[in-house]
């Protein structure tokens, strides 16, 4: 008979008897269960929750440094789940759950951030970073299907809501530099998110239900808007917006459309007004492009 295999190591460093306080619970049921668990530095709480429920099963938390209420709960139901999660700096705080067999998740967090992370069905894969520095991150994001892959990174001061739901669906996410959100929702199967957000205060918004839907959207600068819905099959969506304030709306009922927004101004020019464009779209094959500078 297999025994469940766990390896548990936890190292508390404290400048102080009383800052010194680190928790462990691990609960593994099933065969060939692997477990590495560590906490290292300077701490105050510090605490890691892990169950695995099934078989071939594995997760790895590392905790290191300054904690101050750094958490991390982790629980995986299924078989062949793989879970690795590293957390650094104070506050940082992990929730997540795979319900499912050959679910993957890759994080790694660093200061005031936060993330919730629900995975169920089968093969599907997150890999996440999150940088908070100064005014946190906040990441929640949801898998629910088959096969479904999301990379994404998210800078100080940025939140960001995204789920997938059904097969194959695949997302590229980029938040960087401060107050961005984003809340997306992928429904269907091979729909695909590419999202690149640099600057301050961009809003990004909007979901594809259907079949092998795409959505780009890039924005520079600041304060800038961005909404995509597609219902249907194979419909194209891409949105470029530069300097600030603009606002852009791309509505696709159908299936083949293809719509394109290009916004921008001359760098440092505040004399003209944003722009703002909107392109609805119903039926079969459409083709639209709006282009403002």
């Amino acid at each position: 008979m297999f025994k469940p295999v766990a390896i548990a190591s936890l190292l508390a460093l404290g400048a102080t008897q009383a800052l010194a306080e680190n928790s462990i619970e691990l609960e593994q049921r099933g065969a060939d269960n692997v477990a590495e668990l560590q906490q290292l530095g300077l701490v105050e709480s510090s605490s890691i929750d892990v169950s695995q429920i099934g078989n071939l099963n594995e997760a790895s938390i590392t905790q290191i440094g300054e904690a101050y209420f750094k958490v991390a709960n982790l629980q995986q139901i299924g078989n062949a789940n793989v879970a690795t999660v590293e957390q650094t700096g104070r506050t940082s705080t992990l929730n997540a759950s795979s319900v499912g067999n050959g679910n993957q998740i890759t994080g790694s967090q660093t200061s005031f951030v936060t993330a919730q992370i629900e995975q169920r069905g089968d093969d599907n894969q997150l890999t996440f970073s999150q940088q908070g520095y100064y005014e946190g991150a906040r990441l929640n994001v949801s898998q629910d299907g088959l096969g479904n892959m999301a990379d994404i990174f998210q800078g100080d001061g940025n939140r960001m809501t995204f789920a997938q739901a059904g097969s194959y669906n695949t997302a590229d996410i980029h938040q960087s530099d401060y107050h961005n959100e984003l809340d997306f929702t992928q429904s269907g199967d091979s729909n695909r998110l590419t999202v690149e957000q640099n600057g301050f205060g961009g809003r990004i918004s909007g979901s594809s239900t259907g079949s092998g839907n795409s959505v780009d959207i890039a924005q520079r600068f600041m304060s800038n808007q961005a909404t995509v819905i597609q219902n249907g099959n194979d419909n194209l969506a891409s949105i470029e917006q530069g300097n600030y304030s603009h606002q852009a709306t791309i509505t696709q009922m159908g299936s083949a459309n293809e719509a394109i927004i290009r916004q921008s101004l001359p760098t440092n020019d505040y004399t003209r007004l944003p722009s703002a464009a909107a392109i609805h779209q119903s039926g079969t094959g459409n083709s639209a492009t709006i282009v403002q500078q």
